[in-house]
């Protein structure tokens, strides 16, 4: 059961950190242009993906 909250956490902490990335960049241009953002959205996606998995 702790692992599955540990998951649960871990996705919860990705999210925030797309959702900040979100306020910062108001369109897809500027997104296109920040490697920081893309690298940003690209890890933390792949934690969730993880996490999901490891939970199913």
């Amino acid at each position: 059961m702790e692992l599955y909250i540990k998951k649960i956490e871990l996705i919860e902490e990705s999210l925030k950190r797309l959702r900040e990335i979100n306020s910062e960049i108001s369109n897809l241009k500027q997104y296109k242009s920040s490697w920081r953002a893309k690298d940003i959205v690209e890890r933390n996606l792949h934690k969730i993906i993880e996490a999901i998995i490891d939970i199913a």
